[in-house]
């Protein structure tokens, strides 16, 4: 049993043993890395994982379903969802058995995206198939997102730092219930592969708190918010704020209580490879607000609210998530996800694939869609972009893309007659794919909407936007606009 004291802002603690059997198990020798079970994690009941033959521990954590409710946490309807984390370099066989009943035939199941082009082989309850470069990739048993499996993978690391270092604050393999991480300027927390890091932090403090320059977070392990719904605390996954130049990589967050992974106010931002796997409405994922310089990549959001948003108490600037993949369970997939009332400008969605969407309206919650601009009053929204997108499934009761500026809260009732329009232009939708959408009288729709008397909506393009197989066009029936400068091209 190791021993965590927290002294100051600093945590310092022991691991009598577990280095060296974390500097076995990852030896960059070794393809495909696979990293020790954590002693006291309940593995999926759902599937047992072999990489080239080698067991790979699964983990097993929770999606928000109002569709094949299966049990209630706190109030919410979830389903099972499982996970695994291993590394390679070299292609690697993957093998699956599966729990009986779960796969309704062989011909239903798919592997995610369907850009990889990978065919599995099933044969009984085993599901086979094989990785040829490292990434995020879903096992979808039925195509009705049920019993889902992800798997997060990455090059083996070759850059492990040293839990000697005094800049670097590490967990090794196994579970650690700690308050929080509190970071210093320059520091590198590193949660090792097979690490699970489960924060209860005080009231109002976020699991990882950054509010000092220069600091790294990484790893290959977990950092989970499971102790906050038997707690009844909310609190965020990783903030950052009024703080600069930080990096976030590799790692995996989950069961988040509310906000995940937050930056406020904070500048030269670089995320690349997190992935955040969370079941509780408002546990938004990736959330840019009054930020600039901000760039996020190669990154995983499978949550129960707004998956890659921007919002704007304060102006956000530079922003860019690239070769991302999303399942909004509920929310938005990507946009700005209503809580603007600041200036937004220069932000990018490019290569986005939202992997399922089967989001229904909550009473209060009617405002969503897959690409949504909700500017509430106040700053002006200005070159967007949304390029490259693919929208594996649609399923939900949500239109395609609503571009607005009404000036109404969340419940419907108005906000202040004090409060200004915004202004939205030059906003660009290029090589848009949505697909597979199950009640295309509601989802296949396009929404802009201009409440103000002038023209504030405007030069908002829509080129190779396909929705449900039919290219959108000019005279397209689809389209509700009011008061707004659309072109279609």
């Amino acid at each position: 049993m190791k021993s965590i004291q927290k002294l100051g802002k600093f945590i310092f603690f022991t691991v009598p043993f577990v280095f060296s059997l974390f500097e076995n198990s990852c030896s960059v020798q070794k393809d495909p890395v696979i990293f020790p079970a954590p002693e006291g994690i309940e593995p999926s009941e759902d599937y047992e994982i072999t990489v080239n033959g080698q067991p790979v521990f699964c983990y097993s954590s929770w999606r928000l379903d109002n569709i094949h409710t299966m049990t209630k946490i706190n109030g919410r309807n979830v389903s099972p969802v499982s996970f695994a984390i291993f590394d390679f370099s070299h292609p690697v066989k993957v093998r699956l058995n599966v729990r009986e009943g779960l796969i309704p035939s062989p011909e239903q199941v798919r592997i995610l995206p369907s850009a990889l082009n990978i065919s599995p082989v099933v044969h009984g309850n085993v599901i086979e198939f094989t990785l040829h470069s490292p990434g995020n990739v879903t096992v979808d048993l039925s195509g009705d997102s049920q019993n889902a499996l992800h798997l997060f993978t990455n090059f083996p690391e070759t850059d492990v730092p040293s839990p000697d270092d005094p800049n670097v604050v590490y967990f090794g393999p196994g579970v650690h219930d700690i308050e929080s991480v509190v970071m210093e300027s320059g520091q590198t927390l590193y949660v090792a592969g097979g690490a699970v890091l489960r924060a209860s932090p005080p009231r109002a403090s976020p699991a990882v708190q950054i509010d000092q320059p220069n600091v790294t977070v990484r790893g290959r392990g977990i950092i989970s918010g499971s102790r906050s719904y038997s707690e009844k605390k909310r609190f965020n996954m990783i903030r950052c704020q009024l703080t600069e130049n930080v990096t976030i990589r590799d790692i995996v967050v989950i069961e988040s209580p509310t906000w995940t992974v937050v930056f406020n106010e904070s500048s030269n931002i670089q995320v690349d490879g997190l992935r955040i796997v969370c079941f509780y409405e408002n546990s938004d994922g990736i959330v840019v607000s009054g930020s600039s310089g901000v760039s996020v990549r190669n990154s995983f959001v499978h949550n129960a609210d707004d998956g890659l948003g921007i919002k704007a108490w304060q102006p956000v600037k530079n922003v860019r998530f690239e070769n991302c993949q999303v399942w909004s369970d509920s929310g938005t997939p990507m946009g700005l996800t209503g809580e603007i009332f600041a200036p937004v400008e220069n932000a990018v969605w490019k290569g986005i694939t939202v992997l399922h969407y089967p989001s229904f309206p909550a009473s209060n919650f009617d405002m969503r869609t897959v690409i949504l601009i909700r500017a509430r009053g106040g700053g002006r929204v200005q070159n967007i972009l949304f390029e490259d997108i693919i929208v594996e499934s649609n399923i939900g009761l949500r239109p395609a893309v609503r571009i607005t500026n009404e000036k109404v809260n969340w419940n419907r009732t108005p906000m202040s007659l004090d409060t200004p329009y915004s202004e939205i232009s030059d906003v660009t939708l290029r090589n848009v794919v949505i697909n597979n959408l199950s009640h295309p009288e509601i989802s296949d729709r396009l929404l802009f909407i201009n409440d103000a008397k002038d023209i504030l909506i405007r030069d908002i393009v829509l080129e190779n936007v396909i929705v449900n197989g039919k290219p959108v066009s000019a005279d397209d029936t689809r389209i509700e606009n009011l008061n707004s400068h659309v072109i279609i091209r």
